[in-house]
């Protein structure tokens, strides 16, 4: 039951960062006007953020160059989203780009020294390439009946494939990487492979 609520509320998290209809602090139609732009309806009745700016400064603001209205000439559709991430990750001492993986997010130097510091190694994962750090369990290998007697809360069934709900016991996660394939062992019985990229 613990696995479930973290995974809805990880959805519920997930969600509100790219559903911007879910997480606008302010109407739409104001935070569009105080970054610049003006609220207009799409044909869909979606509301988009449109800028009368320069294809190179909507560019840096990894805007949508919009040539195609023919009525007002090309302009730049902004993500509202997007720049209030970047806006959050400047003012938490980050660093807004790709840093080597396939999509932009925020990095932090200062979290990538603490975990040096602390032994982990930083090293990029799952199918986007955002690194993080990762460290090696202090019960790697442990044997455990269930994911709350190790220190990254994961019990993981090695071996032949087994029925589902068949009795048997697990080790303890190597490292706190949550990426990869797993089968999970709890209260002694195995569960449904699991696998996150």
């Amino acid at each position: 039951m613990a696995s479930l609520r973290r995974f809805v509320i990880s959805l519920a998290l997930a969600s509100a960062a790219l559903c911007p209809w879910l997480s606008f602090a302010a109407p739409f139609s104001e935070e569009c006007q105080a970054r610049g732009g003006t609220s207009e309806s799409r044909p869909d009745g979606a509301q988009t953020c449109v800028a009368d700016l320069a294809e190179e400064e909507c560019a840096s603001r990894r805007g949508v160059w919009l040539q195609h209205l023919k009525s007002r000439g090309p302009r730049c559709a902004i993500n509202l989203v997007q720049e209030r991430a970047i806006d959050e990750c400047r003012a938490n001492r980050g660093l807004w780009g790709r840093h080597g993986a396939a999509v932009y997010y925020c990095y932090y130097p200062h979290i990538r020294q603490e975990c040096l510091d602390k032994g982990g190694e930083w090293k990029a994962q799952g199918y986007l390439g955002i690194s993080g750090c990762v460290t090696t369990a202090v019960d790697a290998g442990k044997a455990c009946r269930d994911a709350s007697e190790c220190q990254f809360n994961r019990c993981q069934y090695v071996g032949p494939p087994l029925t589902l709900g068949t009795r048997t016991s697990g080790t303890c996660a190597r490292t706190s990487s949550g990426f990869g394939c797993f089968t999970p062992v709890r209260d002694g019985k195995v569960e449904h492979a699991l696998c996150a990229d």
